[in-house]
């Protein structure tokens, strides 16, 4: 028998508002066939007593090789608005994600193979080269202009979909 995971962010539980959080430039990928979360990141609660998520911001992560629903990001239940994912990039999912109470753009859905990467089975996420569907992401304000390693977004004039900008 195996055991399944329920791991995800939980941002608020019944009866909370939750507002203002900023998710951007990590890589979320499965570790294990015993792993499926219900979704990525979401809400807890029951459509009697809500949970109400506002403000949250899901820019420029990296999603890999996540198995059924658990590419989704599901705010559910409560009024929440303001909840943006923008510039995220999937790959080698079994899902295209879906969004509940959350508008997204600039989204990257399994477009492109797991060659992207400088070596996605060693968990090396960097780009592997510059790339003209990765590089049309939305430039967006200055907090969320540096990637992990801290190369400048947007410096050699295109903002990088995905955690890792294409260093120059």
């Amino acid at each position: 028998m195996k055991a399944g995971g329920t791991g995800y962010i939980t941002l608020g539980y019944a009866e909370t508002v939750t507002s203002g959080y900023e998710i951007y430039g990590n890589v979320f990928f499965e570790s294990s066939e015993l792993a499926g979360p219900s979704r990525l990141i979401g809400s807890n609660g029951s459509g009697v007593v809500p949970a109400i998520v506002r403000n949250v911001k899901f820019h420029n992560n990296t999603i890999f090789g996540v198995s059924g629903p658990a590419g989704y990001i599901a705010f559910l239940y409560g009024d929440g608005t303001g909840n943006e994912a923008v510039n995220n990039l999937w790959v080698a999912c079994e899902k295209k994600p879906s969004f509940i109470n959350i508008t997204e753009s600039n989204n990257i859905f399994n477009d492109v193979s797991s060659d992207v990467f400088i070596d996605a089975l060693s968990r090396d996420f960097r780009l592997a080269a510059n790339n003209p569907l990765l590089s049309a992401g939305k430039p967006l304000s200055d907090e969320f202009a540096r990637d992990p390693l801290g190369n400048v977004r947007g410096a050699d004039g295109y903002w990088d979909i995905g955690a890792y900008e294409y260093p120059n």
